[in-house]
């Protein structure tokens, strides 16, 4: 597919994700597997479900044998384009103690997948795209996550990209970070434990704020 054809790619969340390029990180049904692989650097096989409200995601819970994670796709006003992808994930230290210490060779952080997704943005906008773009990769802020113990912190919603006072834009991450091995949770169930959830910018959202096709949200409500 040639640089900046428009492909519809069918997303198991209920609703179709337009593709920018073959080169520009996408949104898609697999987009979480590769969350997960990159946060940890597992070969795992993984089971990722995609949920088609996000009542249904906030319920779910990730396993680990076999492992299974879980998407939530966000999108803007239009309901077609990916604004923020939620990803619920396993820790490395849990893969490890159940497949072996191979099973897991990373330790990424939502931040790391944030900055991830903005260098590919950046890497495949093409030369028209470059020529009205209004956000320079240097004036885009990586914020260190966010992180929380409890589900019901990291549903709430909070500003994961926002403007400072000197028009540099920040992204951050929440994560929800439990791991296997944290002694402060070991009287938890396990389905409480092992686990990172990251909310992170989708790159197409990303990608239309850097050209000035989208605006940033207004800041959430207190």
């Amino acid at each position: 597919m040639k640089k900046q054809t428009f492909a519809i790619i069918a997303a198991m969340s209920g609703f179709v994700i337009p593709a920018i390029s073959a080169e520009m990180p996408m949104t898609d049904k697999d987009f979480c597997t590769r969350v997960q692989r990159d946060l940890t650097g597992t070969t795992l096989a993984l089971n990722n479900i995609v949920y088609p409200s996000y009542d249904a995601f906030k319920e779910s819970k990730t396993k680990v044998d076999p492992v299974e994670i879980g998407q939530y796709v966000t999108t803007l006003a239009d309901g077609r384009t990916p604004m923020r992808v939620s990803c619920k994930t396993k820790t490395s230290d849990h893969l490890q103690d159940r497949y072996g210490k191979d099973a897991a060779t990373g330790d990424k952080t939502c931040a790391d997948i944030n900055r991830t997704t903005i260098d590919g943005v950046y890497a495949a906008l093409s030369d028209d795209e470059r020529a009205k773009l209004k956000i320079a990769q240097a004036d885009v802020v990586i914020e260190p996550d966010e992180v929380v113990y409890m589900g019901s912190q990291w549903v709430t919603d909070y500003d994961f990209v926002y403007r400072d006072p000197e028009a540099k834009i920040h992204l951050m991450g929440k994560s929800l970070y439990v791991t296997w091995t944290n002694v402060a949770f070991a009287w938890a169930p396990e389905r409480f434990r092992g686990v990172r959830y990251c909310h992170l910018i989708a790159p197409e959202y990303a990608r239309k704020l850097v050209i000035g096709e989208a605006e940033l949200l207004p800041p959430v409500k207190k």
